[in-house]
């Protein structure tokens, strides 16, 4: 993926973050949104785009959010913390690019 960030930058108008592990038997697992590629995807798109919209992608299950009845990956207090976590990243990589 960051290849093809680096690659499509200049014609991308909408990031959707999200990053996946893929498992031996070729399954794949949501990732941390603190997780180094998107990291440096918020760097490439910082850099290149300054200002593209990005949003987060599926979530992390918190406490109580099973007894509300979300779907998987869309519970309210995951997407306010992968949103946490990736204002974070945005706050980090904007300073950076600032020096």
């Amino acid at each position: 993926m960051v290849d093809l960030a680096r690659k499509y930058a200049d014609r991308t108008h909408f990031v959707h973050a999200r990053i996946c592990r893929v498992l031996p038997d070729g399954d794949f697992k949501e990732s941390s949104h603190l997780d180094t590629r998107l990291i440096e995807i918020v760097r490439i798109f910082g850099t290149r785009r300054p200002g593209v919209p990005m949003r987060v992608d599926h979530a992390p299950l918190m406490l109580g959010d099973e007894k509300m009845g979300y779907n998987a990956g869309y519970t309210f207090h995951g997407r306010m913390l992968a949103l946490g976590m990736i204002s974070g990243v945005m706050a980090a990589v904007n300073t950076e690019l600032l020096d």
